[in-house]
């Protein structure tokens, strides 16, 4: 795959997107969302670096551009402050500009310098130098109290901070910016885990891409040799925790659960390394097909400017053959991929209780297949025992264990073996895959005797991909996923249940019958009030353990 090319193919065909969600004011969309409003600079790279495509030299794109500049000039006040909306025009507050808006749009300004009528260059030009002022003063003050910011955890906003820092002092001339910037960039490469991850909260997947991003860029641009070997770590770790079709694998994220778009934070320096490549052939591939482009796509679609500038084109000699079983023992995960399945446990430790934009680990599996996508997984929640692989309660004193502890992996190329342990009780999670159609799931505790019966009450929760507005059926019921709920028992479902191309076969159960609930919303980190869509909302099965039953088997078939 020729990546620039492709790239450069993306960006043509959403501009006739974007172009067509501007109102006349240089806003985008229905609804205030601060971070769709600085897309200047993949603009700028359009009208004037992205040959033989419609928008090279285009008077209409130029027009648009600048509306987009003064839109975003306006939306400051004197002290370079404005509104910050999030998700559905939600606010939070009035914050200094800085980071992702500030970098896009310096970089822009620079570019577009020729191009420009001078009063308004110069009119924003005095406002950026203004805020990156600002903004300096704000982080010196913040590293001298704190030299080390990334003793704990690597912060992507901070990161991207230092990197309008760095790129500030360069395009403008401020040695004690671009020193102060490359400072912080270079502490942020030095915090890099060595199995190519940066820590917020543990490891991530989406919020690691966006600070890859950054370190990628600050690469390219400075030649940091400690930085490209940084980037060659982060290939190999992102190429491992995504699936095939592109997207990412939730369950290793305590920050991000799954979501079926790709995020277009796609760090260049990728392009050197053959599981970079790997990881952004995929991701190119996905974004080829991409129906929908809306509103919170424009912020992703505000770098690729800078992506595409920076790929190399020219592939590495030697060619590596895609893994089909990567095994993490620093992160008690693993990976499998044989014959269009893609399975992941990720037995990673929690930090209890983390609150905010952390999420807890306990939804520990996921399986996706080519035909059908994801069946089982969607990643982690907050307070939520439901999203949990297993909850112990304590009979004595009603004590809920619902994270895990001492995890182990174990992974052959078609099964994936978890052991861990709730409130000290071992535990056992397995995935194997017999054939291209067929997948067993296996829940267990280890030595569950009448006496542990006695102690602890034990329930396995098996958390599944629904899909809104599609039929789900079982041998006694038919109905599409909606906001009502559901309630099935073995009385209903028979022998298992149907849906989205897969049929989820349970077990018969003398003890207690498996429940099948419809819809379980989990947390949203990114609402004030914490409320999810339906869209995100799970299917989950769940029984209880006896001393006469201490496993419970699934088995996934999939359809057609």
């Amino acid at each position: 795959m020729n990546l620039k090319n492709n790239l450069a193919e993306y960006i043509n065909q959403r501009m006739n997107n974007l172009m067509a969600m501007q109102n006349p004011d240089g806003s985008f969309g229905t609804y205030p969302y601060s971070n769709a409003t600085y897309p200047f600079y993949t603009m700028a790279c359009a009208l004037k670096k992205i040959p033989k495509t419609p928008w090279h030299g285009s008077k209409q794109l130029q027009a648009t551009l600048f509306r987009t500049l003064e839109y975003y000039y306006n939306s400051l006040d004197e002290d370079g402050k404005s509104e910050f909306y999030g998700h559905a025009g939600l606010k939070w507050g009035k914050h200094l500009a800085g980071g992702w808006p500030l970098f896009c749009w310096q970089e822009a300004l620079r570019l577009l310098e020729s191009d420009l009528p001078p009063d308004l260059f110069s009119r924003h030009r005095e406002k950026i130098l203004k805020i990156i002022a600002l903004n300096f003063d704000e982080i010196n003050k913040q590293m001298a109290a704190n030299p080390d910011p990334f003793k704990i955890d690597v912060h992507n906003l901070l990161v991207w901070k230092a990197l309008m820092l760095y790129r500030a002092g360069v395009l403008w001339r401020n040695e004690a910016w671009k020193s102060l910037g490359t400072d912080i960039l270079r502490k942020a490469v030095q915090a890099q885990n060595e199995n190519g991850w940066w820590s917020e909260g543990g490891p991530i997947v989406g919020y690691n891409l966006v600070t890859a991003t950054a370190v990628s860029l600050y690469c390219e641009w400075s030649g940091d040799k400690d930085a490209l070997a940084a980037m060659e770590k982060a290939a190999k770790y992102h190429d491992a925790f995504a699936y095939p079709d592109g997207t990412r694998i939730e369950t290793i994220d305590g920050r991000n659960r799954y979501h079926p778009e790709i995020l277009t934070y796609l760090p260049p320096s990728f392009s050197k390394f053959h599981e970079g490549r790997a990881y952004l052939e995929r991701a190119l591939r996905a974004l080829s097909k991409e129906e929908a482009f809306d509103v919170p796509h424009i912020q992703g679609f505000s770098f690729l400017g800078f992506i595409y500038e920076h790929l190399t084109d020219i592939p590495p000699q030697d060619v590596v053959k895609s893994r089909t079983s990567i095994v993490m023992p620093a992160l008690h995960s693993a990976v499998i991929r044989p014959d269009g399945w893609c399975c992941a446990l990720c037995g990673y430790e929690n930090r209890t209780h983390q609150g905010g934009f952390r999420l807890e680990r306990q939804n520990l599996l996921s399986v996706w297949q080519e035909k059908t996508g994801l069946i089982v997984g969607g990643g982690h929640s907050n307070f939520q025992p439901e999203f949990s692989c297993f909850n112990v309660i304590d009979r004595k004193n009603g004590s809920l264990y619902y994270l895990h502890a001492n995890p182990k992996i174990q992974a052959t190329e078609r099964e994936l073996t978890l052991t861990l342990s709730y409130g000290g009780l071992p535990a056992t999670i397995s995935v194997r895959l017999t054939d291209d159609r067929h997948a067993v799931i296996r829940y267990g505790i280890a030595s569950f005797t009448n006496d542990v019966f006695s102690k602890y009450a034990v329930r396995a929760n098996l958390i599944l991909a629904g899909r809104p507005g599609m039929p789900i059926r079982c041998e006694k019921s038919n109905a599409n996923l909606d906001e009502k709920s559901l309630l099935w028992t073995e009385e209903d479902f028979g022998k298992g249940i149907e849906h989205n191309g897969w049929r989820l076969r349970i077990p018969q159960r003398k003890f207690e019958s498996v429940a099948v609930k419809w819809p379980f919303y989990p947390y949203n980190s990114y609402r004030t009030d914490r409320k999810s869509e339906l869209k995100t909302a799970a299917i989950i099965a769940s029984a209880q353990f006896s001393p006469d039953e201490p496993v419970i088997e699934y088995e996934i078939e999939i359809l057609g």
